[in-house]
């Protein structure tokens, strides 16, 4: 086994040292049992044209550790008119808490805001699925450049641009999405492009790693138990509540009006969320927040 993976394996042994699950990919054989493995699902049309393999290409000249990557096509750029997949399925069974993190490397090159690289996750077998980028029910997804993010015609925001850098990416889902699943939900990546020929390579994903935790890639330590903020908002309010060994969830989010009206009312959240407001008057608000634990309440101004 390589030594920087043995390296890698140790650090998040150690970062996630109350995990249930781990699991990894790194795409260099058979050095890891099956069980303990992340297994792609690539499609099997036949234009798709995500590749396991050695990168041959200018900017994706070799995988992050060496010698295989997933990517699309190992030699070619990609081609117009282009949709390409592939999914992987995340176990979560037997697990009553915390979070679930995703983690891999990355590099891109795609034509800006016309040919796009999504990331999308399905809690019923594929059959429906949600965007994961600029989700407020995502718990956590980072790592990658905000100016290789933008949206579609449709409005659906996805990874574009280029950007040569390995980047460390997170993705991370709260109890709340999958406490109600019995044993997986999938994560599928894709890439889209249109009629314009732009001769660009695409992109390359290495070093996946799956994690069932109550340690997080974020730093809570602040928290006495939640933070709600900026307290003077113009569109989003950002809310954390404290992750406990406890099962502690956000059960229903009310937020009113100083006469006691109820203006919106958000239900079952993840414990960081962001609370979309930007279509509420200006004026002065109550956010009552209620969890599986506790409940708190914080004064807000509207813009």
């Amino acid at each position: 086994m390589k030594t920087i993976q043995t390296t890698l394996i140790l650090f998040f042994t150690s970062y996630f040292g109350l995990a249930q699950v781990q699991l990894q990919q790194y795409f260099d054989g058979a050095d890891t049992s099956i069980m303990y493995s992340l297994l792609p699902n690539i499609s099997n049309d036949t234009n798709n044209i995500w590749q396991i393999g050695s990168p041959q290409k200018q900017i994706f000249h070799s995988a992050s550790t060496i010698p295989y990557a997933i990517i699309t096509d190992t030699i070619n750029n990609y081609p117009v008119n282009n949709y390409s997949e592939f999914t992987i399925p995340l176990p979560v069974t037997n697990f009553s808490g915390g979070i679930l993190a995703m983690r891999w490397i990355q590099k891109l090159d795609l034509d800006s805001v016309k040919d796009f690289g999504k990331i999308a996750i399905s809690s019923d077998d594929g059959i429906t699925w949600e965007n994961a980028v600029d989700n407020p029910y995502v718990y956590n997804f980072y790592g990658y450049q905000s100016s290789n993010v933008d949206y579609d015609l449709n409005g659906n925001p996805g990874f574009t641009g280029t950007d040569t850098t390995w980047r460390d990416i997170w993705f991370c889902l709260d109890q709340f999405y999958f406490s109600s699943l019995n044993d997986t939900i999938l994560l599928k990546f894709s890439i889209e492009s249109d009629s314009i020929e732009n001769n660009k390579e695409g992109w390359v994903i290495d070093n996946l790693f799956f994690s069932e935790t109550w340690v997080h890639t974020i730093n809570e330590n602040d928290i006495d138990q939640m933070l709600v903020y900026p307290t003077i908002v113009k569109n989003r309010l950002n809310l954390i509540s404290k992750k406990t060994k406890e099962f502690n969830i956000i059960e229903k989010i009310d937020l009113i009006s100083t006469d006691g009206k109820l203006i919106k009312q958000w239900g079952k959240s993840p414990t960081k969320f962001e609370i979309d407001i930007s279509e509420v008057p200006s004026g002065t608000y109550l956010l009552l927040v209620k969890t599986s634990l506790f409940e708190k309440s914080f004064k807000i101004f509207k813009e």
